[in-house]
């Protein structure tokens, strides 16, 4: 085995990107005008990847959720980055659409939103983050309220904030 000097781990870790159901719900909702100019046969996503994109399309817009893929239809999948799983559905009478896609040399989706860079791509299904990372978001949301709290003379936002804070603390705000 060879040594690896402690700037080239560090030069090697993936950097990851996380992507927040209010990122899947922006996707999912810019595709309305993309939808509406086309008549689908139904709406298939890809085991893993695409599964929960499909799911949430057929809901939101009303398209039959298809086991397989079928002419006419939608296929949405997370993210095409090689194109090797998106190719086998390149003209074949299917419309691609990607939340991410990666350029490259076999398929380039129909609609795609963000453009994936060398980044690991982590969606709100596939990694639970820690109690320990939750409760520091919490405990950063709750200075950030309460350091608002005391600056606003409106009182719909402060019972908003009063609110928020016994959200947080599970009930247990005092005032």
């Amino acid at each position: 085995m060879f040594d690896v000097n402690e700037r080239d781990e560090r030069d090697m870790t993936i950097k990851k990107e996380f992507v927040t159901w209010m990122d899947v719900d922006h996707f999912i909702n810019s595709l309305q005008d993309f939808i509406k100019e086309h008549e689908f046969t139904g709406v298939y996503g890809p085991a893993r990847g695409g599964l929960l994109f499909a799911v949430m399309i057929s809901h939101k817009y009303g398209l039959p959720f298809l086991g397989a893929p079928q002419k006419g239809c939608l296929i949405v999948d997370d993210i095409v980055d090689t194109g090797k799983t998106a190719e086998a559905w390149k003209d074949k009478g299917y419309t691609i659409v990607s939340m991410y896609y990666k350029r490259n040399d076999l398929v380039e989706p129909d609609y795609w939103m963000f453009e994936k860079t060398d980044n690991w791509i982590n969606f709100p299904w596939e990694e639970t983050r820690s109690d320990e990372d939750i409760q520091k978001a919490l405990t950063t949301i709750e200075k950030i309220i309460n350091n608002l709290f005391y600056k606003v003379d409106d009182k719909d936002i402060v019972d908003q904030f009063k609110e928020a804070l016994n959200i947080i603390k599970g009930g247990h705000y005092n005032e």
